[in-house]
């Protein structure tokens, strides 16, 4: 019987230079392994526990997962050969020490003459130890593997395997893997899952005893030589089957560099040159991985497909809208490319981050900080002044569509100028102020997440927000690692640096790089015969000397070692060699910063407020000179035409299928649909396309009368097109989007609700009264509760008035607007209240601001009041006094009405209060129509009148409308929302042109978003 293996040595000691160098990895002699190509069996046998789903989805999608296999992915066992005497110096203890009961226990059952192979894949970060035992009989082999994988080799894997040579060229082979891969042919398999050696070598001679019956025969295996030769012939099957398969694959040239520099640092702390081998090779490739054009670019364009297909889904918008965005984030982005380009960063790219924005990522260690900054501010700063250009020529120019773009690209790159992480402000702010202390850095951090944090609440910004909580879960991180790079500094390691900086020094640089290592081909079927030895890859492991210098290269290895030493300690959780790589990267690039001088950084925190500024005004000047909404708001002048368009009046066309031109001037063709189509509002559904010019509208509108159905309306007006089909045809409305949506500049369904917007702006030079016409409008849209008559109806058939009763209806809505125009809030007699709720608002007494400000309220009702009255009484004529007084009664009683809900609890239920109030507003303003109608000039009641009279006059009236003028009164502007647009707009563009309004201009929009465009 043979003797036990070798006990563990007492102290490990390291290895002779000579012998760790023959079991170090070996780039040519290994294969990569492919998960992915694994079944989904072999993955759960791996796991067995519900992580089996990760691995499942990425075998689905064909991601990489890192790992290995129970037989090595090598081309031959033979390199890894360890002798008996050298089994100390080269197998870890802990590893030698779980080995041996097995061992014991395989010398009990007749098997000796141990083997031994020790492989380091640090390429898979995986460590194989295994042991091959002849047994006393000649005709099989046992072997013990025991596979550490994984960050710090936490994963285990051990368990034990006989091996018998048949007569057939086939291998029989039982096994107590845990995760047993599949075998091929050539392996005829017993697996005993958990079984012991003595279990297990009952099961393989039972196997052997069944093979024998049917007529096969085991070849004899006298000696350790051919003991190895059936161990290699086994693996020879099992690796041409997993070539075969694709789990094993030939390592990449990338791959092979990266293989050789662990080899060479490996070399290094074998012989006492170096430490941290693992990182130290991972940390060389990480500063000379050089990024492949080609690949840079595919990303770029697939990034941007799906951003434009996110954006589309989840914003909305249109077609255009996410364009505009994206050509805005190019130019961006191609800022920060160029400048990175131009300063000397390497493997700079650019990709797009759905839902995000777009990033630039570039490797530049040792960058001062003069070049950050201008990396920083050439993404924005360039978007500003293309931004400010456009803005400028669009307002000369008038061009509506020039004005957004630039009104957009100002306040997109504005934002970016916000000094807060992670916004190339706080890019900036950080390099000039903040990275110069790593408290600071700390603090700078934290404020920039509560901000986005709160930036993301205010704007109801979820994506915002959750960029704050990854930012804050990064605090932690930064901060340890500015701590380190300043401890480290402090050690005098920032003067190594820095003098390193321009002295060359012996490394290799990513021009001349690691040479690579040249393999034959794999083999792709079985040796011939067992003796047969697999092709042996050639390989270069000399490190390459050139010259380099630091800020273009490689981190001077004493630096190197002694952050790695740091970042060991600080980060102990983090195990990977690749990760702690990374990480200490992280400390080098602080450490190798160099913010700005002083004057530097003064001159470049003036350029950024300045040009944030700038764009601030931009914004400003833009959105004054857009449109009436927020200039009029702030008291200021803005163009009243902008977003409009000129109107030729005697183009406005409309169509029918029962008449093909419904009369030549805008008045027949607004009495003919008048008199014609009594349909319903909610009986039809409107389409509004919005075309560039007069010509392409007047094409689309001659296609789309081609091929319309019977019950269709048409109606050109300017630039647009309006479609009225059955609510229920969507087919035709669905029709005319798909061709209209990327051709023209909108489409959309005017909604049944709120309709379209329509802005509708006049000169009113020639207007005997432009006041009367304006307060003739106002008064309308003041009073939308009743249903009164539109002015834009006085003379059509519809309205029976005579000129007489029309009068003293506009007289009295004149009256009402006067009545309701009453503003006392800047009354004196208010003063007191207003600093008793100041002082009860420091004292933080909510009760008694709410008595204070009821007091107050009703103190301005009585203002109210008595100004109203004050009107009346003014007032000569009889009939408007008569008219003042039921106004004023109605409107105190509402005022009473609305103290049944004050703020000021009584105990009560207020949901049941309210309930009330609403039961009882309700029966209040119908007795306030009936009441104050026939003294404003109102609608029949539906009763009074058939359905068809009383639809056609409704689709006259409008949901909502509002009127601003020039202090000239030069032009008056109508924003309103016509219940039957192709109906309502045309008569309130004839009413203006009879009353003396000239050169009109419009425009047609959805209130709010949902473009088709």
């Amino acid at each position: 019987m043979q003797s036990a293996p070798p006990a563990a040595a007492a102290v490990k000691t390291s290895p002779p230079a000579n012998i760790a160098k023959k079991h170090q990895t070996q780039a040519g002699r290994f294969y990569r392994v492919n998960s992915s190509k694994s079944s989904y069996t072999e993955l759960w046998r791996d796991t067995r526990s519900p992580a089996v789903l990760i691995a499942w989805i990425a075998k689905i999608l064909r991601l990489k997962l890192p790992g290995s296999v129970n037989d090595p992915n090598v081309v031959s066992l033979r390199p890894f050969v360890v002798r008996t005497e050298d089994v100390p110096t080269i197998v870890p203890d802990d590893v030698i020490q779980k080995m041996a009961p097995m061992l014991r226990e395989l010398t009990e059952l007749g098997f000796g003459k141990p083997l031994y192979f020790w492989i380091d894949d640090r390429f898979h970060i995986s460590r194989t130890a295994q042991v091959v035992l002849l047994h006393r009989e000649g005709r099989s082999v046992a072997r013990v593997t025991h596979r550490a994988e994984g960050a710090g080799y936490h994963k285990h894997h051990f368990f034990c395997e006989f091996l018998s040579a048949l007569s057939d060229k086939r291998i029989l082979q039982s096994s107590s893997a845990r995760a047993q891969e599949f075998v091929p042919d050539a392996v005829e398999l017993v697996w005993k899952y958990k079984s012991s050696p003595s279990q297990l070598w009952i099961e393989h001679r039972k196997k052997m005893d069944e093979l024998r019956a049917g007529g096969l025969k085991f070849y004899s295996i006298p000696n350790r030589k051919a003991a190895f030769t059936v161990a290699e012939r086994h693996h020879h099957a099992i690796r041409d089957f997993q070539i075969g398969r694709g789990v094993f694959q030939p390592l990449n040239e990338d791959e092979l560099a990266d293989i050789e520099t662990l080899d060479r640092h490996s070399e290094q702390a074998a012989s006492g040159q170096a430490r941290h081998p693992d990182v130290l090779a991972h940390l060389e490739r990480l500063q000379l991985k050089k990024s492949n054009p080609v690949s840079s670019l595919v990303v770029l364009l697939v990034s941007i497909g799906v951003f434009v297909a996110l954006g589309m889904s989840v914003w909305g918008g249109g077609w255009k809208y996410i364009l505009v965005i994206v050509g805005i984030l190019l130019v961006h982005e191609a800022g920060h490319f160029i400048a990175m380009r131009m300063l000397g960063y390497r493997n700079v790219r650019m990709f797009f981050i759905p839902l995000l924005g777009a990033a630039v990522t570039g490797q530049h260690y040792t960058a001062p900080g003069w070049k950050k900054v201008v990396v920083a501010l050439m993404g924005p700063l360039p978007g500003i002044f293309l931004g400010g250009i456009a803005g400028v020529v669009a307002m000369v120019y008038g061009n509506d569509t020039l004005s957004l773009l630039a009104l957009a690209t100002i306040a997109l790159n504005a934002l970016q100028l916000i000094p807060v992480m992670p916004f190339d402000g706080g890019r900036v702010m950080h390099t000039l102020i903040f990275s110069r202390n790593y408290y600071l850095e700390a603090i700078f951090q934290v404020v920039a997440v509560i901000a986005l944090i709160g930036m993301g609440a205010l704007a109801g910004g979820r994506i915002m927000t959750g960029l704050g909580v990854a930012m804050l879960i990064g605090v932690f991180h930064t901060f340890k690692v500015a701590k380190i790079a300043s401890t480290l500094k402090q050690r005098g390691f920032g003067h190594v640096i820095a003098g390193a900086l321009h002295q060359p020094t012996a490394y290799a640089n990513e021009e001349s790089g690691v040479p690579a290592a040249t393999a034959a081909a794999p083999p792709t079927a079985p040796p011939t015969a067992p003796t047969d030895e697999p092709p042996v890859l050639e390989y270069s492991n000399t490190p390459n000397t050139s010259e380099f210098d630091t800020a273009d290269g490689l981190i001077p290895q004493p630096v190197a070692e002694a952050i790695v030493d740091e970042t060991q300690k600080n980060f102990p959780n983090i195990k990977a060699p690749k990760m702690v790589a990374e990480m200490s990267l992280r400390v080098f690039e602080v450490m190798a910063s160099r913010p700005p001088g002083v004057l530097a950084s003064v001159g470049f925190g003036i350029l950024h407020a300045a040009s944030f500024i700038f764009a601030l005004v931009m914004v400003a000047v833009l959105i004054v000179g857009r449109g009436p909404n927020l200039g009029w708001a702030m008291g200021m002048p803005w163009d009243m035409d902008a977003g409009q368009v000129p109107l030729v009046v005697d183009n406005i066309q409309n169509w029918s299928s029962t008449d093909e031109m419904i009369g030549d001037t805008v008045r027949a063709t607004n009495l003919a649909l008048a008199d014609e189509d009594d349909r319903a509002v909610s009986t039809y559904q409107t389409l509004a396309i919005n075309f560039f010019d007069d010509a392409a509208a007047l094409k689309g509108f001659e296609s789309i009368k081609a091929a319309a159905p019977a019950t269709a309306r048409l109606m050109l007006f300017g630039r647009t097109v309006l479609l009225r089909v059955a609510k229920d045809d969507s087919a035709t409305t669905d029709r005319w989007i798909n061709m209209y949506e990327t051709t023209a500049e909108t489409v959309f369904m005017i909604d049944a609700v709120e309709g379209a917007s329509v802005t509708l702006t006049v000169d009113t030079d020639s207007v005997v009264a432009p006041a009367v016409l304006e307060s003739s409008l106002k008064s309308y849209f003041n009073n939308l509760e009743l249903p009164l008559i539109p002015p834009w109806s006085a003379g059509g058939p519809l309205d029976e008035r005579t000129a007489e009763e029309r009068r003293r209806h506009e007289a009295a809505r004149a009256f009402a607007l006067k009545l309701n125009g009453v503003e006392v809030y800047d009354d004196p007699v208010l003063d007191p209240f207003r600093k008793k709720i100041e002082r009860a608002a420091r004292l933080n007494q909510d009760k008694q601001i709410q008595k204070i400000r009821a007091e107050m309220e009703a103190k301005q009702n009585e203002l109210i009041a008595a100004a109203q009255q004050k009107i009346r009484d003014d007032a000569v004529d009889s009939e408007l006094r008569e008219f003042a007084d039921v106004f004023i009664a109605f409107a105190a009683e509402q005022r009473e009405l609305l103290k049944t809900i004050s703020v000021i609890e009584d105990g009560g239920d207020f949901e049941k209060r309210y309930a009330e109030y609403d039961k009882a507003n309700k029966a209040l303003q119908q007795r306030r129509t009936a009441a104050l109608a026939p003294y404003m000039g109102a609608w029949p009641t539906a009763e009074d009148e058939d359905d068809e009279t009383a639809e056609r006059r409704r689709r006259l009236s409008a949901r909502y409308g509002f009127v601003y003028s020039e202090d000239s009164n030069e032009k008056i502007q109508v924003s309103v929302s016509l219940i039957d647009i192709m109906r309502g707009l045309p008569a309130l563009l004839e009413w203006l042109q009879a009353e003396g309004a000239t050169n009109p201009r419009y425009a047609i929009e959805q209130p709010y978003g949902g473009y088709y465009d």
